[in-house]
Parts: C-alpha cells; sequence; structure tokens
C-alpha cells in the first residue's frame, strides 16, 4: 500500500511540476494530441511527436523479456545478477516502463524475486528462445512484441526506441537490432501473428532463431553504440567484469559530481566571506 502511495506521490510531482514529462504520461499523451497548447496559460507548451511515440507504444507495442534460460555456464540465474544493486531483469523492466510499455511479458523466469508482471511458462519445454516466444506471443495484448533477452542489462532504452521507430515503418515481420556487423535475433521486434509460424518451427523443424527469420523475413536496425554495450553476460567471468568496468565507470563520475558539488559550495562559502 505504501509503495502504491509513493508512486502516485511521484507521478503527481512530476506530472505537476516537469511539465515536459507530461509528453509521456499515456492519459496526458491523449489530451495533448487533442490540445498541445492546453496548459500554455502555465508556460508548458507540450510536444505531439514524443505525445503520439507514447500513444503508440501503449497500444501497439508489448514486451518480452526472455528470462527463462538454463544458466549452465553461469551456475546460477542469470535474470538475478545484479549491476548497481539492481538486478538484471529489473533492468530490463525498467528500460521497457521508460519506454511506456504497460503490457511487459516475463518469459519462463524461475528465479526467487516477485514481479509485478505475469511470468509466462512455455508451451513446449526445452524448445529454446522461440518456444518462449510462441508461448508469449499468445498472451501477448498487442499486435507488436519488443523481444529482448535478460542477459543484455547494459543496452541503452534509447536504441530500443530508436529500434522500435523503425519496426513501425518497416513491413518486415521482424526488425532486429544490428551492430559491428553482428545481428542480435533477440533484441526486436516481431509482429504477434508470428506465432503460428513458431508453433511450427518448434514442433517440426529444429527451432532455430534464424532459421525462423530467414523463411519469414527480416530487415536490420543498424546501431551506432559502441559493442560493448550489447554484450552477453552468460559466464561468471565476462559478468565479474562488465560489473566491475560499470562501477568503476560510474564510480568515476560520482566523485566527479560530488568534487563539484564540494567546489560549488566551496566558493559560496568564500564568497561570502569576501
Amino acid at each position: 500500500f505504501l509503495g502504491g502511495v509513493a508512486l502516485a506521490f511521484l507521478y503527481g510531482y512530476f506530472g505537476s511540476f516537469v511539465g515536459k514529462l507530461l509528453n509521456y504520461y499515456p492519459i496526458k499523451a491523449s489530451m495533448i494530441l487533442v490540445d498541445s497548447a492546453c496548459d500554455a496559460k502555465y508556460g508548458v507548451i507540450y510536444q505531439i511527436s514524443p505525445a503520439c511515440i507514447t500513444i503508440v507504444l501503449t497500444f501497439l507495442i508489448s514486451m518480452i523479456i526472455l528470462a527463462g534460460g538454463a544458466s549452465s555456464r553461469m551456475g546460477r540465474d542469470k535474470s538475478d545478477l545484479t549491476i548497481d544493486g539492481k538486478t538484471f531483469l529489473e533492468m530490463q523492466i525498467e528500460k521497457g516502463e521508460k519506454l511506456g510499455i504497460s503490457d511487459i511479458l516475463l518469459s519462463g523466469y524461475h528465479g526467487e524475486n516477485k514481479y509485478k508482471y505475469p511470468i509466462i511458462p512455455d508451451r513446449f519445454p526445452g524448445k529454446g528462445p522461440l518456444g518462449g516466444l510462441e508461448a508469449c506471443f499468445r498472451k501477448a495484448k498487442n499486435p507488436y512484441c519488443l523481444v529482448l533477452g535478460v542477459d543484455v542489462p547494459l543496452v541503452p532504452a534509447e536504441e530500443l526506441a530508436a529500434l522500435i521507430r523503425q519496426s513501425l515503418h518497416s513491413d518486415a515481420k521482424a526488425v532486429i537490432l544490428s551492430h559491428g556487423g553482428h545481428e542480435e535475433p533477440l533484441m526486436g521486434v516481431y509482429c504477434t501473428d508470428l506465432a503460428d509460424a513458431m508453433l511450427e518451427e518448434i514442433t517440426e523443424r529444429k527451432g532455430a532463431v534464424f532459421a525462423f527469420l530467414r523463411k519469414n523475413g527480416y530487415e536490420c536496425y543498424e546501431s551506432q553504440v559502441p559493442d560493448r554495450y550489447f554484450s552477453n553476460i552468460n559466464d561468471s567471468e565476462t559478468y565479474k567484469e562488465i560489473a566491475g568496468n560499470h562501477r568503476k565507470k560510474h564510480g568515476f563520475y560520482n566523485i566527479v559530481h560530488m568534487m563539484r558539488i564540494s567546489n560549488f559550495v566551496t566558493s559560496k562559502f568564500l564568497y561570502r566571506i569576501v
């Protein structure tokens, strides 16, 4: 209950005092499409473009987070690994929420943490990622699904937004992300009506993701973001390296930030003395 009260307070606070954020509030976004100058008397002018994106994402895009892997090389559930105090699964959920997606499905998660989104088990266990997608596509509420593996926690939400934008202008049944010549089939936007084709692939053939994509057609969104953001964390050594580098990077930025604050306070103090 208290958590709900806190969330409502934050929603209302930012909605009241940080007007630009309301471009991304689904209810307000609908009002903005009717009259973008509805709050002009308060000095706030909204933008049509982000409001349109919010509405599109709310009513056209679901999100599937693939969290049901065996984690055999890692030796423990990858979904529950943490970076800066957040689990991999939590980090991916936050990206979907940041994009305004409300229909988020957790494919095959079997960890110990509790989340507010539904966990969808495979209808045909042991069929790999396509097995998880087939089950989730049948539960998704929207015609498109953003698919994201849980083991790529550093991918920026902005890249996912760019991926979605391209998919909405594409006739392909799937648009997947590509970086540095490497295609990521489990980081893409798929048409939800591919569920039956996936069922055929996993029951009559080997269930290979790329074989499925080649048969049904796909295109790529070419990312210009450095490859390190798409690091696939599948073993303990990779996890230790990436988590350590992430802590060092953010620790450095925090130190710099604190130094700036300290210098600002010191300068104000000296100014008052002089």
